[in-house]
């Protein structure tokens, strides 16, 4: 679960504002939103 972490915030400021890939930031956010809420309850798990 840390590589999808580090991977996530890595791409993550080609998303926000002045990015190259601005305009994909709700992608972005519909696909990293549901994998960053669950990991800390995998993690403990």
């Amino acid at each position: 679960m840390r590589f999808i972490r580090k991977s996530l915030d890595r791409i993550q400021p080609l998303f926000v504002k002045g990015g190259r890939l601005e305009q994909y930031s709700a992608l972005y956010e519909m696909v990293a939103a549901p994998l960053i809420s669950v990991m800390p309850s995998i993690s403990s798990a």
